[in-house]
């Protein structure tokens, strides 16, 4: 992945979590489950680090958080 797309899905997943967080401030008459922002959380930060090994020159090639390697060019 590149650095755009990185800060791409990042933008994404940040407008989720915002959305999310919506989402249960609405929840009437009933315990919200939060299962679906932790696993917002989790990607954004398992982005954020990607994003900074890029910034600090590391493998770009595997990503330690997902166990996905990505193909080489």
């Amino acid at each position: 992945m590149t650095e755009e797309s990185l800060r791409r899905r990042l933008a994404r997943l940040e407008s989720a979590l915002e959305s999310e967080k919506a989402r249960l401030r609405k929840v009437c008459g009933g315990t919200p489950s939060f299962r679906r922002e932790d696993e917002l959380i989790g990607k954004i930060k398992a982005v954020k680090q990607q994003l900074s090994q890029m910034s600090a020159g590391g493998d770009n090639h595997t990503f330690k958080e997902t166990g996905r390697r990505m193909p080489a060019n």
